[in-house]
């Protein structure tokens, strides 16, 4: 007969112990000990086996450190991205002012592109943070590091697109302050970096926001989550305000329509791109709570821990008690016996086999000196 192939045991008992920490992605219950294919005690889901993904995992689950980070990150693009706007926002509102002729003479042209330099570098920063691999103790690296790895590549790349339009907008604002050579070859190299960076910029927020959407998820904020989903409808939407005023700016100062037509294309523009921004903000607020929720996690750990620690002291001493106290029963009951013993010795079997048997009382007993004394006066 041929030996027949070993099957896999579908049995309960057979299944795999959660080691490793693990939390419940419905009620964050701690699943330690339970067997794989088991249901949560608290809230009844299945606890699945294999591959840990997004959806089998928390935001709370990831360590305080990447969490800080990922908070970190995200207020530094966050707030990056609101100087930017501010930056050029004041830039706008600085030439038509310049065009309308109202500029005092001696003002300084370059402040806003200081503010627009330090904004995209802490965006670029910031998407550098934030698009690291996640981080959690029940999964190792090789595992996360390759989850959307050519997106969070293409955003952290794509980030610096904002440096460079940052460079190329004081490189237009410092033309005029320059030599009549230096000027000319500011305003050659700034004009064509600050529309190719905005393009890249703009566009890296595409694989950023698809990171984030996954991020949202993992939090649970189904409806943060759909806002990044929608982001590129939303950039859509402010590009074209935009792109109007950008077009209509050259043309301020030509009359009051087209003055005020302007003006209001760059207001709806910001409007638009501030709506953006709060996507970002409300990113970074999630992130801060997720800080605030996994350190009161771990010291309800530790908290829950400690009480476990406690009882194992004492029942730890209960039981040493108890055995004590056996052992001192023991000693009393020994004792006890040995003074009975004392109380009532054995007796003494006597040196021959045959057991002694008396007489009874109407027979002779065995000969004594008595009887042959009585036979020696019968027979005299």
């Amino acid at each position: 007969m041929q030996p027949q192939a070993a099957t896999k045991s579908n049995h309960p008992l057979d299944a795999p112990v959660i080691t490793a920490p693990r939390r419940c992605p419905k009620c964050d219950y701690e699943l330690v000990g339970l067997r794989v294919g088991d249901r949560c005690p608290e809230c009844a889901t299945p606890i699945r086996g294999g591959k840990i993904t997004f959806a089998e995992t928390t935001m709370g689950s990831a360590p305080v450190s990447y969490l800080r980070g990922l908070a970190l990150g995200a207020n530094a693009f966050a707030y990056g991205f609101i100087a930017m706007l501010a930056a050029g926002l004041t830039g706008i509102a600085r030439a038509v002012w310049n065009t309308l002729g109202a500029a005092t003479p001696g003002d300084p042209p370059w402040p806003e592109a200081i503010v627009a330099l330090v904004g995209a570098l802490g965006v670029a920063l910031g998407t550098m943070r934030v698009t690291r691999q996640r981080q959690l103790e029940a999964v190792g690296d090789e595992k996360l590091s390759a989850e959307f790895l050519y997106r969070r590549r293409a955003a952290r790349v794509m980030a610096f697109g904002w440096l460079v339009a940052a460079g190329g907008a004081l490189a237009l604002v410092l033309a005029p302050l320059s030599s009549k050579a230096a000027a000319a070859l500011l305003l050659t190299s700034g004009r064509p970096l600050l529309v190719i960076g905005l393009i890249v910029g703009i566009a890296g927020l595409i694989p950023l926001a698809s990171w984030l959407r996954h991020l949202c998820e993992w939090a649970g904020d189904t409806a943060l989550a759909e806002r990044f989903k929608i982001l590129i409808l939303w950039m859509l939407v402010a590009a074209l305000p935009t792109s109007l005023a950008l077009l209509l700016t050259p043309t301020i100062g030509w009359g009051p329509m087209r003055t005020a037509s302007g003006l209001f294309a760059w207001i709806i523009a910001g409007i638009a791109w501030l709506w953006i921004f709060l996507f970002f903000h409300w990113f970074a607020s999630l992130c801060r709570w997720a800080v605030d929720n996994r350190i009161e996690m771990l010291a309800v750990d530790a908290r829950r821990t400690e009480r476990i620690a406690k009882r194992i002291e004492e029942n730890k001493a209960r039981q040493e008690r108890e055995q004590a106290e056996q052992a001192a029963a023991a000693v009393k009951a020994k004792r006890g016996i040995e003074l009975q013993a004392a109380m009532h010795p054995p007796e003494i079997p006597l040196a021959h086999d045959a057991p002694y048997e008396l007489a009874p009382d109407d027979e002779p007993g065995p000969d004594t000196g008595q009887d042959a004394g009585e036979e020696r006066r019968k027979s005299s």
